[in-house]
């Protein structure tokens, strides 16, 4: 039985192959990529995996195809594979931004930042003006505890896209946060606050910023009664707001 296994495959692999040939044999490479570009803009990722792989099929390095394929099965979760289109993708075409972009984007997604940095580092050379890569760089570069980081939320915050954007307002304030730039960092966790007041995170962040790095209590406590009046109907933060509420009740009686 063992020894029929691999001819099944290969039986099975030649059926699939045949079947993609006549159900798109009348469509031109550049048809099939056109409307499998199309379908993945619709979210219709397995027929436009199926219309890549079949472009595949004809041109195995075809960087489109590549690119639309690993992305196809990044959407289906399948993100070893997805890496293995688009590392194939950069190598035939290492100036590729795209190529680049979204290999970096899936490393970041896997939490593999060393990994991301030069397809992020290649993007941003390749499209500046990408505000995308730009966040992920410094997100990449801040898990990295890589001093450039700020540069990069610095250089975002300067596109009207992020001016109310809390998120790299607040990565400022933890990088500087362990350093000498107290006063910086404080800045930038009000710049967040300002920016989404019902962030129960960003809240939090400027409560412990106040408490633990500013020694000033009285300022963090109506932040902490804030961050307890926002996550009132989340039981999944219960163990953290149990821990809010033994340092309210600290700051009251000192």
């Amino acid at each position: 039985m063992n020894r029929l296994l691999p001819i099944f495959f290969a039986v099975l692999l030649l059926a699939f192959c045949v079947s993609c040939g006549k159900k798109y044999k009348s469509l031109s490479t550049s048809q099939l990529l056109d409307q499998s570009l199309k379908l993945s803009l619709e979210g219709k990722w397995e027929n436009a995996e199926d219309m890549a792989s079949c472009v595949l099929e004809r041109e195995p390095e075809n960087i489109s195809a590549l690119i639309i394929e690993g992305l196809a099965m990044d959407a289906d979760n399948k993100r070893e594979f997805a890496v293995g289109c688009l590392e194939k993708a950069v190598k035939n075409s290492p100036d590729s931004f795209i190529a680049n972009h979204t290999l970096g984007r899936l490393f970041v997604a896997q939490k593999k930042y060393e990994q991301a940095l030069p397809f992020l580092k290649k993007a941003y050379e390749l499209k500046p003006s990408d505000m995308n890569t730009v966040i992920l760089l410094a997100e990449s570069m801040n898990k990295l505890k890589m001093s450039g980081a700020s540069s990069y939320y610095a250089l975002a915050l300067r596109n009207p896209r992020f001016k109310n954007d809390p998120a790299p307002w607040n990565q400022l304030g933890l990088i500087f946060a362990g350093t000498n730039a107290k006063k910086r960092a404080l800045d930038f966790f009000i710049k967040a606050y300002k920016a989404d007041q019902e962030n129960h995170l960003v809240v939090l962040n400027l409560a412990v910023f106040l408490d633990k790095y500013m020694n000033n209590a009285s300022k963090a406590k109506p932040f902490y009664e804030r961050y307890l009046r926002l996550t009132d109907k989340n039981p999944a933060l219960s163990e953290k707001r149990a821990e809010i509420k033994t340092r309210l009740k600290e700051i009251t009686r000192s």
